[in-house]
């Protein structure tokens, strides 16, 4: 009974539902979308049954670090890894801005917490780039679309090889952080390009997981344009950590700690608490 386009709308967001795989979309103009909610009254995708995250940091796009005091004079490094979008100047200032962070406090900390939460895709390459030197280059290299080479991804093969897909500007080879510990802060807002940053770390030595399960869309989509303009955005792949492993059902956390202010003595809330007071065990951070 679809007279155009816009009764389609609904059918289209149907068939992806049903695949199943809770990460599939139907992509239009704006301007499509509000000839369905005139027609109609509501949006046509309104009746999907997706879970709606509970983190408090979806709505975050600072990339901001700072010093956590551990036991006696040792200090773990925060830094916080939010959404990115699109490969443009800002996603170049993400990649800078993380790894400068990353390279400045090398010389004088024994740890890092990595800040994932809220983190609900975008990009991944300005993120693992800009998280790189905790990363390893043994491990940026295993991935089939693009190698890791002095500070930069690069296509592997097809129409774009050597096309740079991110590249920190001011790129030097750091001591090898590989091993050092590293604590991931993660939600149930941490989904998609942000879960892809979580498996990046799963596997890795001296690293612990902290927070809630995330969101279970650890997959990447294609789109395939339709004729009357509509993008069927589709996932093909499964993201696979450094064992490959799969993670359909979300990330969950070594140590599940509730959202929550933590202590009245200090200002960090629970789950940067519970990974500072890991961060305190560790070899180089512990008295």
């Amino acid at each position: 009974a679809a007279r155009d386009t816009v009764d389609l709308l609904p059918v289209y967001s149907h068939l992806l539902e049903s695949l199943g795989d809770r990460h599939s979309f139907v992509q239009v103009d704006p301007a499509l979308r509000t000839a369905y909610k005139d027609r109609y009254g509501r949006e046509f995708d309104a009746d999907l049954d997706r879970a709606v995250p509970t983190s408090a940091f979806t709505t975050r796009r600072e990339r901001v670090a700072r010093t956590l005091p551990l036991s006696g004079q040792a200090q773990a490094e925060l830094v916080t890894a939010p959404k990115v979008f699109g490969s443009g100047q800002d996603a170049k200032a993400y990649t800078d801005t993380v790894f400068a962070h990353i390279a400045a406090a090398s010389d004088r900390v024994c740890g890092y917490a990595i800040d994932l939460r809220g983190n609900i895709g975008g990009n991944v390459w300005p993120m693992k780039a800009g998280l790189s030197a905790l990363l390893g280059e043994a491990y940026l290299n295993t991935d089939s679309y693009a190698r890791f080479e002095n500070g930069a991804f690069l296509i592997n093969e097809g129409e774009y090889k050597d096309q740079v897909v991110a590249q920190v500007s001011d790129w030097a080879p750091l001591p090898d952080l590989s091993r050092t510990p590293v604590a991931v802060l993660i939600d149930d807002g941490v989904g998609s390009s942000g879960e892809g940053v979580a498996i990046a770390f799963k596997g890795r030595v001296a690293t612990r997981f902290f927070g809630q399960t995330t969101a279970g869309v650890a997959s990447s989509n294609e789109g395939f344009p339709l004729s009357d303009g509509v993008n069927l955005v589709v996932t093909t792949s499964m993201m696979t950590d450094r064992e490959g492993r799969t993670w359909p059902n979300g990330i969950p956390p070594d140590q599940a700690v509730v959202a929550g202010e933590g202590l009245q003595s200090d200002p960090d809330d629970a789950v940067i608490e519970a990974a500072k007071a890991w961060l305190a065990t560790q070899p180089g951070c512990a008295p």
